[in-house]
């Protein structure tokens, strides 16, 4: 795998199979040097995770260790029922928890039976009063849309210039509905960001991230440029192929 250190964070482009096996190393790596009890992992939706939580099941991947001290969030979601396929947190479930036989005192589904405001208040009491006032997820995996927006923080959004103290909230997003979400706060209290991107399709929205200009208004996941000391990009050759 090859690594690079960017304006965004580190760049590591490989195959699949070396993008899902750092992953998981890095999230280990976190948890030991971390050393917390109880480590918060949140995971994010699309095709590219649905692939990763198959490898994590097919190859045993996830330790024990790391298996027994993690909390499962998501770092957005839509306001749907857990059961349905537009599910970030109930794909996860399906997918990887389940399978892993992760217990439910373990995860942290957003509060979507709520309106949204609502459910975004209950999500921030919730990680307020059982995990940290000071820190939001110790690993916070990320995707990457072909308009360049991550996590639910679309270009033009009035996230992409959040500068409020709360970790989580709700946002309207035309034509997509209400979602909810981590904010750039949020982003700016956690441990390790990690944005995985893999198929062609990524190709052009990953150079205009890492060869235009900063202008997050345009190309939201630029905000991460803030945090790139603690921020991995995994990527395979035809994400990358536009930037190498």
């Amino acid at each position: 795998m090859e690594k690079t250190t960017t304006t965004y964070g580190t760049l590591c482009v490989g195959n699949k199979e070396a993008i899902f096996d750092e992953a998981v190393a890095l999230a280990e790596l976190h948890r030991r040097k971390s050393e917390v009890k109880e480590m918060t992992w949140a995971l994010t939706g699309g095709s590219t995770p649905a692939e990763f939580y198959r490898h994590c099941v097919d190859r045993r991947s996830l330790s024990p260790e790391l298996l027994d001290s993690t909390c499962w969030f998501t770092s957005d979601e839509r306001m749907v029922h857990l059961g349905s396929d537009e599910s970030n947190f109930g794909n996860a479930a399906r997918m990887l928890l389940d399978p892993l036989g992760v217990p439910p005192e373990k995860r942290f589904p957003w509060p979507v039976d709520h309106e949204p405001a609502e459910s975004a208040h209950l999500f921030n009491a919730i990680w307020h009063n059982q995990f940290s006032d000071f820190r939001c997820f110790d690993v916070c995996f990320l995707g990457m849309g072909d308009d360049c927006h991550t996590a639910s923080i679309f270009p033009h959004s009035p996230l992409v210039a959040h500068h409020g103290t709360t970790f989580f909230t709700n946002v309207a997003v035309p034509d997509k509905g209400p979602r909810l979400t981590i904010t750039r706060f949020g982003l700016g209290k956690c441990g390790l960001i990690v944005v995985m991107a893999m198929g062609k399709k990524k190709a052009m929205p990953l150079s205009m991230v890492f060869n235009d200009l900063y202008d997050p208004e345009l190309r939201p996941i630029q905000i991460l440029r803030d945090h790139a000391d603690r921020t991995v990009w995994l990527v395979d050759e035809d994400a990358a192929s536009l930037i190498l």
